[in-house]
């Protein structure tokens, strides 16, 4: 094509008509930018075409992964609020003077003993912040799905550190004063009096209670609310 071009000219060129030629070397300009605009046209069409299907692979596999999240919350913080019942019950029988030992104590005891926290589904967002947040189109969503990572699955995460630091307390009380260990199930005292009397091992049972309101059973709800406006933001905008 530019060797026909190219002989188009030269024969303007022999035969003296300039005129003609500037005519023609414009309208040939004028093509090669037609050419050019056509084919940006095409790049710029095919981009937005493998952007968009990136986007719908990014949020259907974000609200596949935050369901899983909801579910496991939800079921979390179910399961925090019955060991929560529970060491309000031992708490306050400390407060009493010595019972006559029995197995529904000993499970109050073993349900202060054990870690308690949640690994979230947090590898889409990773791809989605390699992939750039520019790639969810839509403000309003965009705005929900990093609140809902930076802010609420961040504090979450944070769980796993408290949850360590109650442990160096709890764990080698637990191993020196008690016998037939079960994470958060049962625990039964090597001497049971001298435990019920012992106002570090009250402390211990406060400590843990007071951990799991302030943080789990304060924060789960909040992060819960956030994941149904999520999950509803990417359903009405998949529709």
């Amino acid at each position: 094509m530019i060797k026909f071009f190219r002989k188009i000219r030269k024969k303007l060129l022999a035969e003296g008509k300039t005129a003609n030629y500037v005519k023609y070397a414009i309208g040939e300009i004028v093509l090669v930018v037609i050419g050019i605009l056509i084919a940006l046209t095409v790049a710029e069409w095919n981009n937005a075409r493998h952007d968009n299907k990136t986007e719908i692979r990014l949020l259907n596999e974000l609200h596949k992964g935050i369901s899983e999240d909801f579910d496991s919350i939800n079921k979390r913080l179910e399961s925090t609020n019955k060991c929560i019942l529970k060491l309000i019950e031992l708490d306050s029988l400390l407060k009493l003077d010595v019972p006559v030992a029995n197995e529904h104590l000993y499970e109050l005891f073993g349900n202060v003993y054990g870690l308690r926290y949640l690994n979230l589904n947090k590898a889409i967002y990773e791809d989605l912040k390699s992939t750039g947040f520019g790639i969810i189109k839509d403000d309003k969503l965009r705005s929900q799905i990093i609140k809902v990572f930076e802010d609420n699955y961040k504090y979450i995460d944070g769980f796993k550190q408290i949850e360590f630091l109650v442990n160096q307390v709890n764990r080698p009380y637990y191993l020196t004063n008690f016998v037939e260990l079960k994470f958060q199930k049962y625990a039964k005292p090597k001497d049971f009096q001298t435990l019920w009397k012992d106002t570090y091992y009250k402390n211990i049972v406060n400590y843990r209670l007071t951990t799991l309101q302030i943080n789990q059973q304060a924060y789960y709800p909040k992060t819960i609310h956030e994941l149904k406006i999520l999950l509803k933001l990417i359903e009405q905008y998949l529709k």
